[in-house]
């Protein structure tokens, strides 16, 4: 889970991109299954009972459908927004950028 770490560092430092964010959110997904299997593992070798197998068993279990729904709200969000189309048109940011001398308030 140190992934999500790595990028809460990237986003406070305007670095994080929304393809890096899924990326890092992919790693992030595998470490949680891995982290299910060592649960399974830790209670095969009674390092760990079953009722505290099954509590942690539902805890990751609802981190990784959680890191799934984000993930796939993302690339959504990706898909959606890969050819936005313009709000305003050229000629129009032009006068904004330049506005008339008439068109200026006066102080």
């Amino acid at each position: 889970m140190e992934n999500i770490f790595d990028v809460k560092c990237l986003f406070n430092r305007g670095q994080l991109e929304n393809g890096n964010l899924i990326r890092f959110l992919g790693i992030s997904k595998g470490s949680a299954f891995e982290t299910e299997y060592q649960l399974l593992l830790a209670k095969d070798l009674n390092y760990i009972t079953n009722e505290e197998y099954k509590l942690l068993l539902a805890k990751i279990q609802s981190i990784i459908h959680m890191l799934i729904a984000l993930i796939k709200s993302l690339r959504n969000l990706k898909l959606a927004t890969r050819n936005p189309k313009p709000l305003l048109t050229k000629n129009l940011k032009l006068a904004t950028r330049n506005p008339k001398p008439d068109d200026r308030r006066e102080s």
